[in-house]
């Protein structure tokens, strides 16, 4: 979960932010299938913002490391925080979502791909927790269980239906996914434009 008002009590969330707009919402947010480009939300990553990412995983390497204690302003990462710059405007003055084409994840074992995964989303803007107990990061995988109260959707080979993560609480600015290892079968994500439903919406109702 990156930034927004995640980590704010509702009191201090602006009015403004909780109201549905009365108009049609135009511009590259509210996108359909037919009219989004790669361009609006594929970005890649240079070989060298990947040599800079990798750079910092060799000096981890020969140290103790927490996680959470990672921050990519700690680490000479120019490129990094280009790219990292570039993809915050994507996703707050364009399409909404990008995928990052690609983290350098080969040979890395799960724990190296998330400090990786951590330092570039990090540097794209300030992560918080995105669940009660205060967890800013967990697995999604299959462990053969029925969801339930007390079995989350994504530890199940369930279909999810659409939904917006952390929405029980104030919905923060960004959510991101990070592919370690691809499903030998399914595991697919669908997005939909939030924007484009609401103009539907008010067209049909």
């Amino acid at each position: 979960i990156l930034d927004g008002l995640a980590n704010k009590d509702p009191g201090q969330v602006p009015q403004t932010a909780l109201l549905m707009p009365g108009e049609p919402i135009d511009g590259p947010s509210a996108w359909t299938a037919h009219t989004v480009g790669d361009a609006t939300w594929r970005v890649s990553l240079s070989e060298g913002c990947r040599s800079e990412l990798l750079g910092v995983l060799d000096r981890l390497r020969a140290k103790a490391w927490a996680l959470e204690q990672l921050d990519s302003a700690h680490y000479r990462l120019s490129q990094t925080l280009q790219i990292a710059a570039d993809t915050r405007r994507l996703l707050d003055g364009g399409a909404g979502f990008v995928l990052i084409d690609r983290l350098p994840m080969c040979g890395l074992s799960a724990d190296e791909a998330k400090a990786l995964y951590w330092l570039f989303s990090n540097a794209v803007c300030r992560v918080v927790a995105g669940a009660w107990d205060g967890r800013v990061m967990h697995d999604v995988v299959d462990l053969d269980k029925q969801q339930g109260l007390r079995v989350r959707g994504d530890l199940t080979k369930q279909e999810i239906a659409w939904h917006t993560d952390n929405g029980f609480s104030c919905t923060p600015d960004h959510v991101g996914l990070l592919c370690i290892r691809p499903a030998l079968d399914g595991g697919r994500n669908s997005l939909l434009s939030v924007h484009s439903a609401h103009n539907l919406m008010r067209e049909r109702h």
